[in-house]
């Protein structure tokens, strides 16, 4: 287990927190699309390369064609060729 899932577990948990308010949620559709939801900004972005930050982790998405085809509060959606999805701490 990583330190900071550790923490982050560590507080959602005595705070009675839904764990969905903390850590942020990834939904993949095959290669074409991703759902990211609870983000807190967008780090670089470019045709090829999306980075997102989170408050535990950057989500580094790197593909051809990558275009944010919705953008709110709450979620991010990402349509293109989706070709390496890393999860940095």
């Amino acid at each position: 287990m990583r330190f900071k899932q550790f923490i982050g577990e560590k507080i959602v948990k005595p705070l009675e927190f839904p764990q969905e308010l903390v850590f942020p949620k990834v939904t993949i559709l095959s290669d074409k699309e991703i759902t990211v939801e609870n983000y807190k900004g967008i780090i670089e972005y470019e045709e090829n390369l999306l980075r997102i930050n989170t408050e535990v982790f950057i989500i580094k998405i790197e593909g051809a064609g990558l275009l944010i085809k919705n953008i709110n509060d709450d979620e991010l959606i990402i349509n293109g060729r989706v070709k390496n999805i890393e999860f940095l701490y």
